[in-house]
């Protein structure tokens, strides 16, 4: 092959440095239209970003809220267990009371009904008795009893000697049936 070279030597280095500044600024236009493009799609990668940022937020406030009332509904689920705990540190076995009270009772004494109020610390027994000596042995040890504050009978009690309807009024010590009856 054969190459003609009809440019001078100087135009032709002007010529080359043309050649390279244009491959230059072409490389530059490249570049920039790049960057251009390149950050249209962070711009536009950083609207979607904030949008589903803002819709997790949205979301995670909706989320707090419903766990925040549900907590609160187990705190107050949990404050009523521990009311009802204390209810029951302070309960009274009172099955097991009269159980031992009645227990004072001789065979000949039968019950027939009981009337207590804890809170004014009475109790009223009814019931029937074979004989006099038996009624005023069963209202004795009830006075005997630690548990008992007071027991007391009316006088109409002990008119008949056998085949005794009788009511017995009671004052309860609240103090020595909590200490002993205490359910634990």
């Amino acid at each position: 092959m054969l190459f003609i070279n009809l440019l001078p030597e100087d135009k032709r280095a002007i010529v080359r440095k043309n050649i390279i500044l244009n491959l230059l600024i072409s490389m530059l236009e490249f570049f920039i239209i790049l960057a251009i493009l390149v950050s249209s799609v962070f711009i536009a990668g950083r609207g979607v970003l904030e949008d589903n940022f803002n819709n997790a937020v949205g979301q995670n406030a909706l989320i707090n809220k419903n766990f925040g009332l549900i907590n609160q509904e187990i705190k107050s689920y949990n404050d009523q267990f521990k009311s009802a705990y204390t209810l029951l540190q302070k309960t009274i076995n009172w099955s097991v009371f009269l159980r031992d009270t009645f227990a004072l009772a001789g065979s000949n004494i039968s019950v027939r009904d009981i009337s207590m109020n804890p809170q004014q610390k009475k109790m009223v027994i009814v019931g029937f008795a074979a004989q006099r000596d038996d009624l005023l042995l069963f209202l004795d040890q009830l006075k005997r009893s630690d548990y008992i504050a007071r027991a007391d009978s009316p006088l109409s009690n002990l008119f008949s000697r056998t085949n005794i309807v009788f009511e017995i009024n009671i004052d309860l010590n609240l103090r020595a049936i909590e200490r002993h009856y205490k359910v634990e």
